[in-house]
């Protein structure tokens, strides 16, 4: 929506949508029962369900955050982090 208001980009790769009107074009799975009788077009509705998904992805990556594993790298790059700026700030304090 903020990159192709229009569509244009939309109606080069999809010509199928074509009939649909501009405010339609970027989400033709969200047509209502009556924009749907009155725009018919031969798209198929979205395989996965980006709420779902998002809401499954994030109780696993929350559920690994606690694993010894991922605690331990976590460990592994704060150290390196916090050993960096511990010796760029020697290097600086030393000129």
């Amino acid at each position: 929506l903020d990159h192709d208001p229009e569509g244009a980009f939309i109606l080069r790769w999809l010509p199928e949508l074509a009939d649909l009107p501009t405010p339609l074009l970027h989400q033709p799975w969200l047509r209502s029962p009556l924009e749907r009788q009155m725009h018919p077009i031969d798209y198929p509705d979205p395989i996965v369900d980006l709420k779902t998904s998002y809401q499954y992805a994030k109780e696993q990556l929350w559920r690994f955050k606690s694993t010894e594993g991922v605690k331990r790298e976590r460990e592994r790059i704060l150290n390196r982090h916090i050993e960096r700026r511990i010796s760029r700030a020697k290097s600086a304090s030393s000129r």
